[in-house]
């Protein structure tokens, strides 16, 4: 232990975390950090395409200005990227950031190794945009084809033109394999935008590699017009378009367990009924059950029509009301017969009721499902009054009622999904009690529900629009009388 002239002990400051965590929010600390991560990936991105150009180092010595000419270009295009995403997503979520630049290091890397050891035909290109598609977004993902496609095609110029003086044959195959690799991955991110599975969007794009190789036929001809060379750029196509398959299939459940990333095949898989909450639910609170998967059927419908994402709305609405569980008997779907509300006052029995958000954002955080589902959980009633023990005590007490003892205590709803969770919760309750089959009533209902939640300022959180709600009473209007629908009775006798 140091000590002082005196002999006294130094006593070393001991780190605080709280001001470490504050010092890394700063936004001048997180700028410094970001720069840094973009040049080390730039660095890294610029070596691997210089030393796999001739497989040797000693480039990184006699071409040192060609190497610093292609880092700078990977600097401004990742950087001009990550602007991009954050001005378009307002997400500066490092862990996003550390996906996109771990994805564009795989990808370029992939792209220089096979096209040197196989064939300039071969280059996975199809790895960043398709895994940025599913990840975080279609527009990202393009966004990362376009920049991935400019650095490539930058890069192999300067070392090409760098070497030889000229651009030769190798430069326009890489450039036509490229071209084929952009019109292969736009197709594949059109089929990502539909419902799709692992399985599916495999096999899919297995398909969509077969044909959108295709082209290459023709685009190679500015090379090479003998009928074996032309075979071989198809063949060849068509192995870096698989490759491109592997990688981002092999890839996905990396990224989905390291940065616990929540993509849409995840999301289909959480509302599989087979999962252990689902299955309690099912068990345990059968009326609730079948409410939630009404809900989350409303609230699918409901988020295609606004464009918000329909497998985070589904699950969200599958397992809105898995508080409900704690003690389902006081819920009145579960009963039969018995209700132990008459036993209790009002103020517990709104108390029982109302502790079911809370409850259910809890059990979900405990399970590890998605941040945005617990806290629909929690929102999707809101700050709203228990009306039902509310009156009932009203009546008892001949008015004198604290009104905050009957309200959740809310948050109100945070985002379109938990609106949309909240309005399809709210409507699938009275037309199971009412059983409307008209479509103008059930157009009334809808529409005085919404005009509720306006006017208890439950929405003013949530960033919806009278555009969206306008839709919303669409969607559910065309979906609640499919699941009502009217059946025979064949009991009666035939006429």
């Amino acid at each position: 232990m140091e000590r002082t002239r005196a002999g006294y002990p130094i006593k070393k400051k001991k780190i605080n975390k709280a001001e470490l965590l504050e010092t890394l929010h700063k936004e001048w600390v997180q700028q410094l950090i970001i720069i840094s991560t973009i040049i080390i990936i730039s660095c890294l991105l610029a070596v691997t395409a210089a030393t796999t150009y001739n497989w040797s180092t000693t480039v990184l010595y006699t071409n040192w200005v060609d190497v610093l000419i292609i880092a700078a270009v990977y600097f401004i295009a990742t950087l001009m990227f990550y602007e991009y995403y954050t001005y378009m997503s307002k997400d500066k979520s490092y862990k996003k950031l550390i996906i996109i630049g771990v994805t564009l290091v795989v990808t370029v890397v992939c792209c220089q190794l096979f096209s040197h050891l196989i064939s300039p035909y071969c280059s996975p290109l199809a790895v960043l945009p398709i895994i940025l598609s599913i990840m975080i977004g279609g527009r990202t993902g393009f966004m990362g084809l376009v920049v991935t496609i400019s650095t490539l095609l930058l890069s192999y110029a300067v070392m090409d033109y760098g070497r030889v003086g000229v651009l030769s044959n190798t430069f326009y195959e890489i450039t036509t394999s490229l071209i084929v690799s952009m019109i292969r991955v736009l197709l594949i991110m059109f089929l990502i935008r539909r419902n799709y599975s692992r399985f599916k969007l495999m096999w899919g794009a297995a398909a969509i590699n077969l044909v959108a190789s295709l082209p290459i036929v023709l685009l190679a001809m500015i090379v090479n017009t003998s009928t074996k060379y032309l075979i071989l750029s198809y063949t060849y196509s068509i192995i870096g378009g698989f490759i491109a398959i592997i990688i981002f299939t092999a890839l996905i459940p990396l990224y989905e367990q390291i940065f616990n990333v929540w993509t849409n095949f995840k999301l289909a898989e959480i509302c599989s009924l087979s999962r252990p909450l689902l299955q309690r639910l099912s068990n345990e609170a059968p009326g609730t059950f079948n409410h939630c998967i009404i809900v989350s059927n409303l609230a699918e419908a409901c988020a295609i029509a606004i464009g918000e994402n329909p497998y985070l709305a589904k699950a969200c609405g599958i397992y809105h009301d898995i508080g409900k569980l704690s003690a389902p008997e006081f819920f009145t779907e579960n009963q039969q017969g018995y209700n132990p509300h008459d036993d209790l006052i009002p103020m517990h029995s709104a108390k029982m009721i109302m502790s079911h958000t809370k409850i259910g954002y809890d059990m979900l955080k405990k399970a590890h499902l998605p941040d945005e589902i617990a806290n629909v959980a929690l929102q999707h009633h809101g700050t709203t009054t228990v009306k039902y023990f509310h009156n009932k005590a009203k009546l008892l007490t001949e008015g004198t009622v604290n009104d905050k003892l009957y309200m959740y205590e809310g948050p109100k709803p945070t985002s379109k999904i938990a609106a949309i969770v909240m309005i399809s919760d709210v409507v699938e309750a009275i037309t199971r009690s009412r059983q409307t089959a008209n479509m103008d009533e059930l157009k009334a209902i809808v529409e005085n529900v919404i005009k509720e939640k306006i006017a208890d300022h439950q929405f003013e959180n949530s960033e919806i629009t009278f555009s969206d709600l306008q839709k919303i009473s669409i969607a559910i209007c065309k979906v609640v009388p499919a699941v009502y629908h009217k059946r025979i009775d064949y009991n009666k006798k035939k006429l």
